[in-house]
């Protein structure tokens, strides 16, 4: 975060005394054409040719008219500042600790001091911005038109016609654009919220941390509260709302997805704003490792599947599933406490998990797999039915045999 440094510049105030303290009257036209600088017990005024006192003597000091102001003259009074003008009017009673040049910080105006607080007068004379504030920045620093201001430790901004656009409320205000064009980041407390250049609070502080625009997703930004995070939008709309432990970068489990963990377990967030997978998943395993488009998913310690949109196609009840094609093409083999059954590349379970034991397709005959119940064998199909009932010890594959011959305790296959 930029530090924001005030910088104020009030101008030390010199006066030229033209032999105030060293004469009672100096020539007429040093001041004014036809005014007569006079002094009275150490305080100076003006007489006039018909010696008239045009400004009585209660000045300590006196500049010269268009120093500070064309046609003003700055006048001190038991070490305070003001101004008169060329009829000898006060146009500024005697007020200030400090005066500074006019046009220093905004055309027309002088910034004021008065006990420790600054403010501004106009050529006027009028106070058009009351001395309440600790420091006032110069215009244009952190927003065109605008000055930063402090109060009590706290910042806000003025505009160009001594308007309070921002009331001093935060403890800090970054730069705008810093983060967002036409943003700049608030402080009120030890929450982060935002305002932009038309002086709306778009976002509230309420959040203990905001990322960099564009870090995890174009156009949002990250935002933490109470170690919980979400995102907001550059409207300063929150998108999503803070309640997960952490959030994963999108893509890095698959494209416009990103993964998102809340109390341990695992879901899914699109770039839509939308929770296509609630966290309710122990583990989450890559899409594609077992079946492309489908990522294996876990609860407790059961497995299922899920699809690219979030979809639960296979409900986690098995204690195992092997990879699609380890076993034979667009079949997974499944496992529930230790009995082995086969889903399809559907996530249809076309063999219940009943069997201690099943075999390669193929081994004893084209598109059957031997299959085991209670030590005994049988054969499955390559649609899951069961051809020949678990019931024999013992099968034997005979190519010299034809057909099928069945015994009391074997099977022979002939090929």
């Amino acid at each position: 975060m930029k530090k924001i440094n005030l910088i104020l510049g009030l101008l030390t105030i010199s006066f030229l005394s033209y032999g105030q303290s060293d004469s009672k009257n100096l020539s007429y036209g040093e001041y004014q054409e036809n005014w007569a600088l006079v002094e009275k017990s150490g305080l100076f005024g003006f007489i006039n040719k018909d010696g008239i006192e045009v400004v009585k003597p209660q000045y300590k000091k006196i500049s010269l008219f268009g120093d500070f102001q064309e046609k003003w003259a700055l006048v001190e009074k038991s070490g305070l500042f003001g101004f008169i003008d060329k009829d000898g009017k006060e146009v500024v009673k005697p007020q200030y600790e400090k005066i500074s040049i006019f046009g220093d910080f905004q055309e027309n105006w002088a910034m004021v001091e008065k006990a420790g607080l600054f403010g501004f007068i106009n050529t006027s004379g009028n106070e058009i911005v009351k001395t309440t504030y600790e420091k006032i920045a110069p215009f244009g620093e952190f927003q065109e038109n605008w000055a930063l201001i402090e109060k009590g430790g706290c910042f806000g901004f003025i505009n160009n016609e001594g308007i309070e656009i921002i009331a001093p409320q935060y403890e800090k205000i970054a730069p705008f654009g810093d983060f967002l064009e036409n943003w700049a980041l608030i402080h009120s407390g030890r929450f982060l919220g935002f305002i932009n250049n038309e002086g709306i609070e778009i976002v509230k502080p309420q959040y203990d941390k905001i990322k960099e625009f564009g870090d995890y997703q174009d156009k949002w930004a990250l935002v933490e509260t109470n170690n919980l995070l979400g995102f907001i939008d550059v409207e300063g709309k929150e998108i999503i709302k803070p309640i997960y432990d952490k959030i994963h970068p999108f893509g890095e489990y698959k494209e416009n997805v990103a993964l998102v963990e809340l109390g341990g377990l695992l879901g899914f967030i699109d770039q839509t704003a939308t929770e296509i997978v609630k966290p309710k998943y122990k583990r989450i395993a890559q899409f594609g490792d077992f079946k492309e488009n489908w990522a294996l998913v876990e609860v407790g310690e059961l497995q299922g599947f899920i699809d690219e949109n979030g979809k639960e196609i296979v409900m986690p009840k098995y204690t195992k599933i092997a990879p699609f094609g380890d076993f034979k093409e667009n079949l997974a083999l499944v496992e529930i406490k230790g009995l082995i059954g086969i889903i399809d590349q559907d996530g249809k379970e076309i063999v219940k998990p009943k069997y201690k034991k099943i075999d390669v397709y193929g081994e004893y005959k084209e598109n059957w797999a031997l299959v085991e119940v209670n030590g005994l064998l049988g054969f499955i199909d390559e649609n899951g039915k069961e051809i020949v009932k678990p019931k024999y010890e013992k099968i034997v594959n005979n190519e010299n045999l034809e057909g099928i011959i069945k015994g009391k305790t074997e099977l022979i296959i002939a090929k």
